[in-house]
């Protein structure tokens, strides 16, 4: 379930900005019976992506996302899957994982976090969640003896970027595309 990390361009043009305290916002870890809102968010960034990107990405038919397929992420030992409540609402997410770096001779041997989702219902963006399912991913990070985290996001979600760079993350590796005639 790698993803691009939604965070919409919409959060980039938003003034409003308060913390996950103040919106009563918790951060607690996903479980099988959060399936109908984890579709949702699933549905959400699905949504984002195919909008934007829609040579790359599809809407996938609600027969392709079954109950068991939304929750198979939940029972993996190497990956947490985190949400962002609200009342009783789901209204964000972050899947992180553990990674090994590719056996390459150049390569140093490595484990590292890599967070494959992330996603925020877009009346809750700019309000500290994705920050804060951010957070929960590093201290995740942390339990399990990482010490590095890793992710993708596509250039034109540039309200993810601005979140990615003020929590510190910075380029690694550029991936470059041409379509040819």
């Amino acid at each position: 379930m790698e993803s691009s990390n939604d965070v919409s361009r919409d959060d980039a043009r938003s003034p409003q900005r308060t913390g996950p305290a103040s919106a009563g916002i918790a951060i607690r870890p996903a479980t099988e019976h959060d399936h109908r809102g984890l579709a949702r968010l699933l549905d959400a960034t699905d949504d984002f992506h195919a909008s934007a990107l829609p040579a790359l990405f599809r809407r996938p038919l609600p027969s392709e996302r079954s109950p068991e397929a939304v929750v198979a992420g939940l029972r993996r030992s190497d990956a947490a899957v985190l949400v962002a409540v609200a009342g009783t609402e789901l209204v964000g997410l972050v899947q992180v994982s553990t990674r090994d770096a590719p056996q390459l001779v150049a390569y140093q041997p490595r484990r590292y976090a890599f967070v494959e989702e992330l996603v925020v219902l877009a009346p809750w963006r700019r309000r500290g969640v994705g920050q804060a399912l951010m957070e929960a991913a590093h201290r995740w990070a942390l339990e399990q003896g990482l010490r590095e985290v890793e992710l993708n996001v596509f250039a034109f979600n540039t309200a993810a970027l601005g979140l990615y760079d003020r929590l510190g993350y910075r380029p690694q590796s550029l991936r470059l595309v041409r379509r040819l005639p």
